[in-house]
């Protein structure tokens, strides 16, 4: 019920636009964020107490920190075999289009062209690192929590690394690496076949703010000059897969009852962000949505 009336709210919101219909779905979300936490905080309690012997609290606990689907690796395949077989999948997948032309586009953006991106505040830093989900890395030198209680104290140095690479167009070496852990696909597949996993990778903390950083500039002269698709609904604010069915459900329904005959096709692209081309990348960017400005 307080989902269902939060997105009442926000529904609402969206159709008049006032600063009143606004602060009512802000705080009706609140409140189905705090009874979500509440109810989940609550069953994992009576989960963990109603143990009837040590192990079973173990497995509870373990069930918690999502640590029962992890994987002690047979010294069958190691790591270097992991990478080897990731490496050559995408590979491979390249090689299919290798004998492909390049693609063409026309260059007929006619806006304001994003030629840099603006430095950060002190102040827009630390609300950054106070929004963040309070998740670490290895790669991190101090806990999360630390650096968020001790943001006052840290934010200057912090705005000055993020500013830096504003500036120049430049990741710093240390943002690029990532902890990667291999996960099952699911469960009961052979652990000796690296086929069988996919990785997942994990990047500082202070990674993830620079992202944030430039998704949200990014995001903003998207909006700002209405580049993007009016059929997207992934990574756009007010957006979700909620609505894409609801909007395919539409014409489907409206294209029945006119008596045609509906047809849809579903397009699954294999690791669809690793085989992306960089230099194809950057030319739809220029072409398309301004010129961007090129780092390393």
């Amino acid at each position: 019920m307080a989902k269902r009336h939060a997105r009442r709210l926000e529904r609402r919101y969206k159709r008049h636009g006032s600063d009143f219909c606004r602060g009512e779905w802000i705080n009706a979300l609140r409140d189905y964020h705090k009874l979500a936490n509440n109810k989940r905080s609550s069953f994992w309690k009576c989960e963990v107490s109603d143990a009837s012997n040590a192990r079973q609290a173990w497995k509870t606990i373990d069930r918690i920190l999502c640590r029962d689907n992890s994987v002690s690796l047979t010294p069958s395949i190691s790591a270097n075999d992991l990478s080897d077989y990731f490496v050559k999948k995408i590979n491979g997948i390249r090689e299919t289009t290798e004998g492909a032309g390049s693609p063409f586009y026309e260059s007929n953006f006619s806006g304001v062209e994003l030629l840099s991106f603006t430095p950060l505040s002190i102040a827009d830093v630390a609300q950054l690192v106070r929004e963040a989900p309070t998740k670490q890395c290895s790669f991190d030198p101090v806990p999360t929590w630390l650096l968020k209680d001790c943001i006052h104290l840290l934010a200057p140095f912090i705005t000055t690394i993020i500013n830096r690479s504003l500036t120049n167009g430049c990741v710093p070496s240390a943002f690029k690496s990532a902890h990667i852990t291999p996960l099952l696909k699911k469960s009961g597949l052979d652990l000796n076949e690296a086929c069988n996993y996919r990785p997942v990778s994990n990047l500082s903390f202070l990674s993830k703010i620079l992202e944030k950083a430039v998704s949200r500039q990014l995001d903003s002269y998207l909006t700002v000059t209405k580049l993007f698709s009016s059929h997207q609904s992934t990574y756009r604010k007010f957006h979700s897969t909620e609505i894409i069915l609801l909007r395919v459900t539409s014409d489907l329904v409206s294209h029945l009852d006119k008596g045609e005959v509906a047809l849809m096709a579903f397009l699954e692209l294999s690791a669809a962000f690793d085989p992306v081309d960089k230099e194809i990348l950057l030319n739809r960017l220029s072409s398309t949505f301004g010129k961007f400005t090129v780092g390393c």
